[in-house]
């Protein structure tokens, strides 16, 4: 059983919950209860009232905003889904202010980039630039937080597919031409969302 928003729960769904997590029989548990939600979930599992609940929790996860990189591949990943060549609906700009000002949050990133592409269809733009994202964050209230400074280290493990080059990249151990060399290539190569 999958639980989403738990933190929204009365107290008395709760506690149900707890209930069913004692049904067993001698191999195990019947249910496997998975408890999903806002960071204000941990709070409410440390109330006193809930202590038996948290008490049964065998595993817990955190996920953390997402990174460009990350970012990048995420949306390149819903594109595809849909049918669609991630290369031809955003611009490298445009992919940097939606990770600017979604702060890697994936469910913002999906509203910043659904509306950017009902914008930008409607204008006929495409790919879809960094105005219309800007247009899009004024229209719902979200302010980008500014190029992010990033360092990019090239590794093996890298995703194929789902680099987008940072504006401002630093590396103190590498030359600048050293630098350029490792970040350009890899980029170029990798690269989801090229400017026309």
């Amino acid at each position: 059983m999958i639980v989403d928003e738990a933190q929204s729960l009365p107290h008395e769904l709760l506690e149900e919950i707890r209930l069913l997590s004692n049904l067993e029989v001698p191999s195990g548990k019947l249910l496997s209860i998975v408890l999903a939600g806002q960071p204000e979930l941990a709070q409410r599992l440390n109330e006193p009232s809930l202590r038996q609940l948290k008490q049964r929790v065998e595993l817990r996860c955190e996920l953390k905003p997402l990174n460009l990189e990350e970012t990048s591949a995420y949306i390149a990943a819903r594109i595809r889904h849909a049918d669609g060549e991630p290369s031809t609906i955003f611009t490298r700009e445009a992919v940097q202010l939606i990770y600017d000002a979604s702060s890697g949050i994936p469910r913002t990133i999906s509203v910043l980039c659904n509306n950017a592409m009902t914008s930008g269809f409607a204008l006929g733009q495409r790919p879809i630039g960094p105005q219309v994202v800007s247009d899009i964050c004024k229209d719902f209230d979200v302010v980008p937080t500014g190029p992010r400074l990033m360092v990019v280290r090239p590794s093996a493990d890298r995703i194929e597919g789902a680099a987008v080059a940072p504006r401002r990249v630093t590396e103190q151990s590498h030359s600048g031409k050293d630098l350029l060399k490792m970040v350009v290539r890899p980029f170029r190569r990798l690269s989801l969302f090229q400017q026309s």
